[in-house]
């Protein structure tokens, strides 16, 4: 298996329209909400959830759900094969990822950097025993984008510097080469998509239609200097085309 798979607790009735032998079924997933300590919880993981899905990252699949205090975000529950695989934590292990996966390694690290993710540490799932199925997962961006800092003001200003100190657990991890091919990935979107997907055409929490605006213009800012950012975070001990060696 190369790509996640969701947990189906039950199915439940047959639709009993069409052709296709629909049923009405119960997915498991793990709910999360905004709150004192996450005020943008719910658009950030939606938001960087489509970002994922553009650039071809595999980010465990949400959705917003509606509930009666306000709207959350459903992350679906990988299936138990999937659950086997290990939380990559410790740096043997993401290096151990890297050499295993190293396409998708140095796409989830590039990725990370534009969102503003510095929290990927246990939040990646990767088979890496030799008798484990091949996959790669990623999951759970709710400190990313607005989230990135406590208030979405500071979230903002930290995506437009490229003099911030940045960290990141795959940092002399993954190869060069491999991450050039998802920066240029990443410019090669249109701004108006960038701005399409950041732009939810409503409040969604805390965040308003003017934060979701100017987050799109913040991502399209970090991506001119994002080749820096990768190479000064990313490749900390090597020397590069921009600084001398």
């Amino acid at each position: 298996m190369s790509f996640p798979t969701y947990s189906l607790k039950r199915h439940r009735r047959a639709v009993g329209i069409g052709v296709t032998d629909a049923h009405i079924g119960d997915v498991e997933a793990i709910i999360k909400q905004d709150h004192a300590e996450a005020r943008t919880q719910v658009y950030s993981e939606l938001v960087a959830n489509r970002l994922g899905g553009l650039v071809g990252v595999d980010v465990a699949t949400g959705a917003i759900v509606s509930h009666d205090r306000g709207v959350r975000f459903a992350s679906l529950r990988l299936a138990n094969i999937a659950r086997r695989a290990t939380r990559i934590e410790k740096k043997k292990q993401f290096r151990r990822a890297s050499n295993r996966y190293a396409d998708q390694c140095a796409a989830i690290a590039v990725f990370d950097l534009w969102i503003g993710n510095e929290d990927r540490a246990g939040n990646l799932f990767a088979g890496i025993g030799r008798n484990t199925e091949h996959l790669i997962v990623a999951f759970d961006h709710g400190r990313t984008l607005l989230g990135c800092l406590d208030g979405i003001w500071e979230a903002l200003d930290y995506l437009r510097d490229p003099n911030l100190t940045v960290t990141h657990p795959m940092a002399g991890t993954v190869v060069r080469g491999r991450c050039q091919l998802m920066i240029e990935r990443i410019q090669n979107i249109t701004e108006d998509l960038i701005y399409e997907l950041c732009d939810l055409g409503d409040t969604c929490g805390s965040v308003m239609p003017v934060d979701q605006i100017q987050l799109g213009k913040a991502l399209v800012e970090r991506r001119r200097f994002l080749p820096q950012l990768v190479d000064r975070v990313l490749f900390p001990e090597e020397p590069s085309a921009g600084r001398p060696s």
